[in-house]
This record gives C-alpha cells, sequence and structure tokens, in this order.
C-alpha cells in the first residue's frame, strides 16, 4: 500500500476520513493524488468502499455525508465521490431489510460447481442444493465451472456463474441485487409498477419492471445487454440515465468521459483470437524466458458438486473472455474447434470448458472435456493442442446437450490438483 512520511496521509487513514466525513481538503486532495494513476491505490480504494457498505447494511446507521467544498476535480476524485454515492444509495436501501430475519426469499432451483451462500443472519451454506430456501445474503460462485439459478416466489429467475458475488435483498417488498464481480443473468417476471427490481453494481443502477437481461461487472464498469423488453440504466459517476431497450446493450464506467449510450447488440463472430491484455479475466500474466507472454493459471480450491461434497481440491485455472467489453458475441458453430497453445513443466492433463448464453438471451449452460485430456509437452516444455468443440460435453442434464448457436461467455483451462505450471499463450476458436 503506498505510504507518505506522515501517518495522516496514509491511504488506509484518507479513506477512513472520507466515509466518516472528516476529511478536509488538502486531504482530499493527497487522496486523489495517491488514487491517480495508481491501480493497486485504487483496487484497495474500492475494496475499502465495498467492505465499509457490506458493515453498514449489516447494521449500522449510514447517512449522506454533507457536501464537501473541493479545490479541484480531478479524475480520480471524482470517481471515488460518485462511488461513495452508490455505496450510501445500496446502504440507504438495505437499511430498511430486517437483516435477522431468516424467513428465505428466494429458492435454488439448480447449481454446479463451488458456490457458497452467506446470510446476514450468520448463517452459511456451502453448496446449496436445488429447493433450498436461502434468505437475504450474499451468493459466491467461486470458480469459472461454478454456477447457480435460483427465483423469486412471483417467477423472476437470475443465474450467476463464473466468479461472481451477488447479494440478494427484498426491501419493502422490492427485489434489489448487488452484484459486487462477475456474470448475471435475469429473467423477471413483471414486477408492481412502484416497486421495480434494482440491481446495483459498483458504476450503475438499474431499474426493471419485466424483462430479460444480462450483466457484467467489475469494479470500474458494467456491461448491460437486453433481449427482452426495456431496462433504465443510471450511470453513477454522474447521474445520466439511458433507457435500453430489446437487443441493445450499454457500458456504464466510472469515468464520465467514456460514452454513455444505448447501441445494437453487435452481430456475432464464429471466430477469435485471444487478446492477453483485454481477454484474459483469470489467471496472472507473466513472460517466459524467452520472452513470450502468457496467462499463469492460479489456484482455487473445489469442495465438489453440490450432492456430493468432497475433500477440497486444488485448481489451477485460466479462464478467457472472447467476447470482452463492446465487442461482438461469438457464437458457436457446428465444426468450430478451440485451440489451445502454451507451456507446461511436464506432460499433464488439463481440463478445458466454456460458459454459454442463449443467442440474444440469457444464461444457457456450462460444457467440459469430462476427464480431461493428456497434453504432451515438447523438448521446450511447449504445448499444442486442437479439440473440436462437438467433444464438450454439457455439466449438468440441465443445459441443452450441445452448445451450437449458443453465445460463448467465457472460456477456462485447469489443472487438477498439482500445479504443473500451466501457462497459457494463446487461445483461438476457428471455424
Amino acid at each position: 500500500m503506498p505510504e507518505e512520511s506522515s501517518n495522516d496521509y496514509r491511504l488506509e487513514t484518507l479513506l477512513s476520513k472520507l466515509v466518516d466525513e472528516t476529511i478536509e481538503e488538502e486531504e482530499l486532495l493527497r487522496l486523489e493524488q495517491q488514487l491517480d494513476g495508481s491501480p493497486e491505490a485504487q483496487s484497495y480504494y474500492l475494496q475499502y468502499l465495498d467492505l465499509h457498505s457490506e458493515l453498514d447494511q449489516r447494521g449500522g446507521g449510514f447517512e449522506a455525508p454533507k457536501a464537501i467544498t473541493q479545490p479541484k476535480r480531478l479524475p480520480w476524485l471524482h470517481v471515488a465521490t460518485t462511488a461513495l454515492a452508490a455505496v450510501i444509495a445500496i446502504a440507504g436501501l438495505i437499511l430498511f431489510q430486517d437483516i435477522d430475519d431468516p424467513r428465505p426469499i428466494v429458492h435454488v432451483v439448480a447449481s454446479g460447481g463451488p458456490v457458497e451462500w452467506e446470510g446476514w443472519n450468520g448463517e452459511t451454506r456451502t453448496g446449496p442444493q436445488s429447493g433450498d430456501g436461502l434468505s437475504p445474503g450474499t451468493i459466491e460462485t467461486l470458480a469459472a465451472e461454478s454456477w447457480i439459478e435460483f427465483a423469486f416466489p412471483d417467477g423472476t429467475t437470475a443465474s450467476l456463474s463464473g466468479p461472481s458475488v451477488l447479494t440478494v435483498s427484498l426491501v419493502e417488498g422490492r427485489k434489489v441485487l448487488r452484484l459486487r464481480q462477475g456474470n448475471l443473468s435475469v429473467d423477471a417476471a413483471r414486477q408492481p409498477q412502484d416497486l421495480p427490481m434494482r440491481v446495483f453494481t459498483a458504476s450503475a443502477e438499474t431499474e426493471v419492471l419485466g424483462t430479460q437481461f444480462n450483466i457484467q461487472a467489475d469494479s470500474f464498469s458494467t456491461q448491460l445487454t437486453v433481449n427482452e423488453g426495456k431496462v433504465r440504466m443510471k450511470r453513477l459517476a454522474d447521474g445520466k440515465i439511458e433507457d435500453v431497450s430489446a437487443n441493445q446493450e450499454l457500458v456504464a464506467a466510472l469515468e464520465t468521459g467514456t460514452s454513455f449510450s444505448a447501441s445494437p447488440h453487435p452481430v456475432s463472430v464464429h471466430s477469435w483470437k485471444s487478446n492477453l491484455t483485454t481477454d484474459a479475466i483469470q489467471g496472472n500474466r507473466e513472460k517466459s524466458p524467452s520472452g513470450v507472454e502468457g496467462i499463469r493459471a492460479a489456484p482455487h480450491i473445489w469442495k465438489g458438486e453440490p450432492n456430493s461434497p468432497t475433500k477440497p481440491i486444488l485448481l489451477y485455472s485460466a479462464v478467457f473472455d472472447p467476447s470482452p467489453r463492446k465487442s461482438p458475441p461469438l457464437q458457436i458453430q457446428e465444426g468450430a474447434r478451440i485451440e489451445i497453445s502454451g507451456r507446461m513443466n511436464h506432460s499433464h492433463h488439463i481440463h478445458p470448458g466454456f460458459a454459454t448464453n442463449l443467442d440474444h438471451g440469457g444464461f444457457a449452460g456450462k460444457y467440459a472435456v469430462f476427464r480431461g485430456t493428456l497434453v504432451e509437452v515438447d523438448e521446450n516444455c511447449q504445448f499444442q493442442i486442437v479439440l473440436p468443440v462437438s467433444s464438450f460435453a454439457p455439466t449438468s442434464s440441465r443445459f441443452p446437450p450441445s452448445s451450437l448457436g449458443q453465445e460463448m461467455m467465457y472460456l477456462w483451462i485447469q489443472t487438477v490438483k498439482s500445479d504443473a505450471g500451466l501457462v497459457i499463450e494463446s487461445v483461438e476458436v476457428k471455424k
């Protein structure tokens, strides 16, 4: 964490003063200077506000801060104050929710992979199963192969997939979802006119009366794709509002200089080659001794499927998004194949898979090569394999038997139980 010579100017101290409304003008400028141009400080800042919001949601008063006279409006200071406003808006809504109320507000339709739920009443559950009722709390899908579908009593359903974190609550009859990061697909039944569903992310707020839409979110931006009906989105950075209709999409970023205008959903493409800078969403970027860049698979724990828990298994995964922000969706065609190039310490089984959305629709399913595939490396520890998409089977009987015609949402490549030094240098989908 960046440090100044005086403890008064440590980032933690300045953030504490920001949320406590005791920050002075000079300190506000100091905070801006530390945030501007420092991804590490910016990430810590967003995590700090997220924790502060979580604590307030669990039972503390949270009043809106008094207006702060700002001597200069700098880019990251604007992000800081608007993101704080988002925290206030979310916390203000959730204070109306009785966090000790144990009654379920949704039930689990189905799930797979490592999933955890933590209720605001302190109850926790690993691998919630079909039919389980969940009270207000946080659902986390922990790995690329994770997914969960849940439903509200009125028939509204939502699916969370990949590494994602979602808080679910009911506030005076209104559904409130807070997507901290990841992929969310919602099929909303018609909502009461005066009680639209609200979905919050770090950079946007949406109001929904009845529609089908997908949201991808991280700490800095939100991409909304509407497949049916209409969704109203507010960009929290400046309060701008945009209505997004069926077959349109919109990106809301924390920076106000970016475009904020709905555009037609791009026409699908049928081939893709990875760009490590924009497409890698899990794993660590590194260079080989010869200078070739790649994404090293990152470790995480798997505890088995919900209906068959097992001893924790260590996985090493690299995950890629073939349709990053503003890119056309990748539609899977008959005869398509996936070509993977990279390096490992030695020959080893790898386990590839991918998640899909329906064509201009919601979450479709997950597909994988069961039992993996043995990869032989050459004398330089390099490998290249080609897998037909037809060799990927659904990971649940709930998913369509074939992925043809669906849009690939993200793709993972992993080793199981042991670190084979897996580094992915390139992934291609070819027709």
